[in-house]
């Protein structure tokens, strides 16, 4: 897969009408960092399908718009994307260890097939080992939490969610552990979610809070690529359809913590050091943004209060 030095692509894109489309996608991560893109198109084209890569599917170049960002390290991304007719939006936020998707759209027969999708993911290199296991072949078993809601609506609405992990930048074949949750799930460990309507009224909802496993093949004592990326999409199924849409996984997509390793998938164990660039700690769930800020004003806190008290000691 082409990836581009992060320092060489501008942080921010933004597509006026007419202009050529662009998105970020896997493909330009090096992490550890990550992006976000957020898309809508009155006239998508492609497989009814999400992708990571939303360019394929929203339509040709000068008909939809993109918002798109990289981020590095521990920053962060979020972008948005709107457009009135037919209405539809679609937002993205990332950070290492949470993605957070919105897309939604409202049509009627006469808008063709419209779209809006959003995805996003983070990277980071790692150095995993185990006494006794440095050179040998492995899988770490890692848990990630999906929240959210797809609704689907209309004569002819759909909504997705697609969530896949990489290792240096390569689909993962099926490994020890591997567990796709209600999802529906391939033979690259390529999880995908659907809710779909074909109905004059009502809709079709499907509400995800749930834990999902991955298998994602290293060496011990070798440096690799670990990634996390997931899309949501809404769309018609064809044109002509009614759709009112939606796919909110603002709850986020969290990444809980590591289970353990197999060690040449005869042998598991949970003694592992694991050692990253960006500094994470991938063996706990990554916090929140607010809890990890109590954690460095407390830390900042207990530090001014053991200095005090060491000062009033010696007075």
């Amino acid at each position: 897969m082409f990836r581009r030095a992060m320092t060489m692509i501008p942080t921010t894109l933004c597509l006026a009408a007419g202009s050529a489309l662009a998105a970020f996608d896997a493909g330009d991560v090096t992490g550890p960092g990550g992006f976000a893109t957020a898309c809508v198109s009155p006239n998508g084209s492609g497989a009814n399908v999400p992708a990571i890569d939303l360019l394929p599917i929203m339509g040709l170049p000068g008909v939809g718009r993109c918002e798109s960002s990289l981020y590095s390290g521990l920053g962060a991304s979020a972008v948005s994307a709107s457009q009135g007719t037919p209405p539809g939006r679609a937002s993205a936020t990332a950070r290492l260890g949470l993605i957070e998707l919105d897309s939604r759209i409202d049509t009627n027969p006469v808008n063709g097939r419209p779209r809006a999708a959003s995805s996003g993911g983070f990277a980071d290199l790692m150095v995993i080992d185990s006494p006794g296991a440095t050179g040998l072949s492995g899988h770490l078993v890692v848990n990630i939490g999906v929240q959210g809601l797809l609704q689907a609506a209309g004569t002819g609405g759909g909504a997705r969610l697609l969530l896949q992990a990489q290792s240096n930048d390569q689909d993962l074949p099926l490994g020890p552990g591997f567990a796709a949750g209600s999802g529906t799930a391939n033979a690259q460990q390529l999880i995908q979610w659907f809710a779909l309507h074909e109905k004059d009224r009502g809709f079709t909802a499907v509400e995800l809070d749930e834990v999902v496993t991955f298998s994602i093949p290293f060496v011990f004592g070798q440096t690799f690529e670990m990634g996390l990326w997931a899309s949501a999409m809404t769309d018609t199924d064809y044109a002509g359809d009614s759709s009112d849409s939606l796919a909110d996984f603002t709850p986020g997509l969290s990444w809980l913590g590591v289970e353990g390793a197999w060690v040449r998938e005869t042998r598991f164990t949970t003694d592992l050091s694991i050692k990253s660039a960006s500094g994470v700690d991938w063996m706990q769930p990554v916090p929140e943004p607010s809890t990890a800020l109590l954690a460095v004003v407390g830390a900042l806190v207990l530090g001014w209060r053991l200095r005090a008290g060491r000062q009033s000691l010696t007075v």
